[in-house]
This record gives structure tokens, C-alpha cells and sequence, in this order.
């Protein structure tokens, strides 16, 4: 990335290139009117995801049914496939092209407000090449590959993976299915993978994949699962990589309830799936995980955030009433289990009798919207500077 050193954006990521984007739609910065062209989009062109031969939107690879596996018994080879920077290295206009014929075929499936291809080609375009972000307050534009957070991306990404796809697969290959950019690849023999992978990165120059194959136990790790294949039979287990934290939503945290279920909820549900082959230790690791964040079978210890009963304290400067009076005004309507100590800047005596004894500083203090004048010692209020 290069900082840009005039008024003009300057381009990402090694080669300083103007590019003005001229658009009726969309202006060269970030604006919700790109934002809400990339949602219409995806609303009306997700159903081309279903088109997709191989791209199947699932995260548990145990929830496939793998009755073919059986006629190779232990002759089969399995690996996994990763896309090296998927989404920076995505070409925008193959990638368009890949959406557009794939709509072609499939017209009477996609809404598309009444617009004719070229139109449709035109905004997809611009909506693509609106692709500045800022960064320290210094504007960037990425030069290639899928805008960072467009809510389009994934679905380009995904269609455009199948055309290359489509074009690589042999009919050895007896088993193929793909997350985003992660495949799990089943052929008959370890020639054929290789093969497949030559072809799916002779395609595109900056689409790469990786190959990663089992361990000496017979096990592949995938996403968060590990499988096995052998004499027809597959087993699973639970596969986290060496590098995580076990750092999950805090039980404490102010986040939702519901978000913190939901994390529980799916740690216990791949407990459940891999239990008939895990053994206890995974178990053990699963419920050390969730104590480690907070999470144990005490309901109102584990669900609602901790706070003392008048609230964390979180000292500001005060500046003056006014001020005071609307913010502890915003912070109560939010309902953050905080409580506001406005503490009053030091004056000349305080800063040039610190360094000799110690000032108690009278604190004003907004709780629950009630003005309070700390003045006494003893009062838990009182900030002593040194």
C-alpha cells in the first residue's frame, strides 16, 4: 500500500496509478448508495447460488452423505484445496462475466427490476469499481480484486470459482464440494488430485490453491473438523488449528443474549456431532474452552454482564454542566452498566503542589442522573491525585 502524497487517491497496492471513477450512481468515495446497490444485488442474485455446481454454502462437512466412498474402499485419496487472498485476487470483470452468463441461463429465476444484461453489466461494474477506503484518515483505492466488505463479494466470488471449477474437474474425481474457498476432494488416486490441482491453477494467474493431505493417522483436518477415510467408512473428529486463543464471545460482555447462545449452542452441537467418535479429551477441551470465557451452568452468572450495583465507574473531564447533563443523558440510554464521574481539570495549585503532597480534588458526579458534590474524604468519589 502506497500513502498517497497529493490531494488525489492513489492506488493499492506497489504501482502509484491514478483512476478517477466517473459515475452518475456512484461518487469515487464510500457512499451508502453503493452499499445499497451491492444488497439490491445480492438479494436478487443469491438464487444463482443454488446454479452453482460445487459451491455449497455448508460449514459441517459430517452433515454430507458420503455413500460413494464405499466402492473405493482404501484406494481412495482425499485432500483439501484452499484459494490463496480469494477476494483480492478475484478479476472484477471475470468475475461479472461469470454472473451475467450464469443469469443467462437461468433468467427466469432472478428478479432483476426490468433490466436488460448490458445494464445490468454497467452497474455491476460501477458498483465494483467504487473501491476507496480510508485508512488513517488517508484515502486508498484498491487496485485489484473484490472491494473489501462488499456484501457482493461472496456471491462473485462463489460463481466465479465454479466457472474455473468447471473447467478443471475430471471424471475421476469422485467427490468435490467447496466453502467459499475451501474445498474437501475426494479421487481415485493421489495422480488425480494432483491433476485437478494443476488445472484449477493453470485458469486464472492470481487464483492459486493450496493442497493440504492427511496426517500419518489417515486424518484431514477441515474447517473445524478433522475426517478420516478408510475401508469405505468415514470417522470425524474435532479439529481446532495450534494457533487458536479459545478466545470466544466473553459471558460477561455487554453483547446480546442471544449471540452468546448462539456460541454455545454451536460448540455443543459439534460436541454432539463428533461424539460417537470423539474421545473424552475433546470433550474436556470443548467444556475448558467455555469456562475459560465465562460460560458455566450458573444462569445468572453466565448470561448477564458483571457490573457492580451502581455501576463501573468511568472517570471524563468535566468541561461544564451542560456537557455533563448530556452525556451521562446518551450513556443512560444506552443502558451500559457504567456509572460517570466527571473529574475537573487541574489548576495551576494543583499542578504545582502535586509533586509535594497530595490534593483531593472535589468530583462531580452524575449517577442516575442525579447531581452529587463529593466533598468529604471518605466519600467513594473523591479522586486523589498525587
Amino acid at each position: 500500500m502506497v500513502r498517497k502524497k497529493t490531494a488525489k487517491l492513489n492506488s493499492f497496492p506497489n504501482a502509484f496509478k491514478q483512476k478517477t471513477v466517473r459515475s452518475a450512481l456512484l461518487p469515487p468515495s464510500p457512499t451508502p448508495t453503493r452499499s445499497r446497490l451491492s444488497k439490491i444485488f445480492t438479494e436478487n442474485f443469491n438464487s444463482l447460488i443454488g446454479m452453482v455446481v460445487n459451491g455449497h454454502e455448508y460449514q459441517e462437512i459430517w452433515s454430507i452423505d458420503l455413500p460413494i466412498f464405499s466402492q473405493f474402499r482404501s484406494v481412495a485419496s482425499y485432500a483439501s484445496f484452499d484459494a490463496v487472498s480469494l477476494y483480492t485476487n478475484v478479476d472484477n470483470g471475470c468475475a461479472t462475466k461469470a454472473v451475467l452468463d450464469l443469469f443467462e441461463e437461468h433468467q427466469a429465476d432472478v428478479n432483476v427490476i426490468g433490466l436488460t444484461k448490458d445494464e445490468l453489466e454497467q452497474l455491476l461494474m460501477t458498483t465494483l469499481a467504487c473501491s476507496v477506503f480510508r485508512f488513517n484518515n488517508k484515502y486508498y483505492m484498491q487496485q485489484r480484486g473484490l472491494a473489501m466488505g462488499l456484501r457482493l463479494a461472496p456471491l462473485l466470488a462463489i460463481v466465479y470459482l465454479d466457472r474455473i471449477e468447471r473447467k478443471s474437474l475430471t471424471t475421476s474425481v469422485v467427490f468435490y464440494k467447496r466453502h467459499i474457498d475451501d474445498v474437501f476432494v475426494v479421487g481415485s488416486s493421489p495422480e488425480v488430485l494432483q491433476e485437478v490441482l494443476n488445472n484449477l491453477n493453470s485458469h486464472d494467474p492470481n487464483i492459486k490453491f493450496t493442497i493440504e493431505e492427511p496426517d500419518p493417522n489417515g486424518f484431514l483436518p477441515f474447517l473445524n473438523t478433522k475426517v478420516c477415510i478408510q475401508d469405505g467408512l468415514n470417522e470425524f473428529g474435532w479439529y481446532k488449528k495450534p494457533s487458536s486463543k479459545n478466545i470466544i464471545i466473553q459471558s460477561g460482555s455487554a453483547h446480546p443474549i442471544y449471540m452468546k447462545a448462539n456460541v454455545v449452542r454451536s460448540i455443543r452441537r459439534t460436541k454432539d456431532k463428533i461424539g460417537g467418535v470423539a474421545n473424552s479429551s475433546n470433550d474436556n477441551e470443548m467444556e475448558r474452552i467455555l469456562e475459560e470465557n465465562g460460560y458455566s451452568k450458573d444462569v445468572s452468572r453466565t448470561w448477564y454482564p458483571f457490573s457492580p450495583p451502581d455501576g463501573i465507574p468511568m472517570v471524563l473531564p468535566f468541561v461544564n454542566d451542560r456537557t455533563a447533563r448530556e452525556v451521562n443523558r446518551i450513556v443512560r440510554r444506552s443502558s451500559l452498566p457504567i456509572r460517570l464521574v466527571f473529574e475537573p481539570s487541574p489548576d495551576l495549585k494543583d499542578l504545582l503542589t502535586s509533586s509535594r503532597r497530595a490534593v483531593s480534588v472535589a468530583v462531580t458526579t452524575y449517577s442516575a442522573g442525579i447531581q452529587t458534590l463529593a466533598g468529604s474524604q471518605g466519600s467513594s468519589d473523591i479522586v486523589t491525585t498525587v
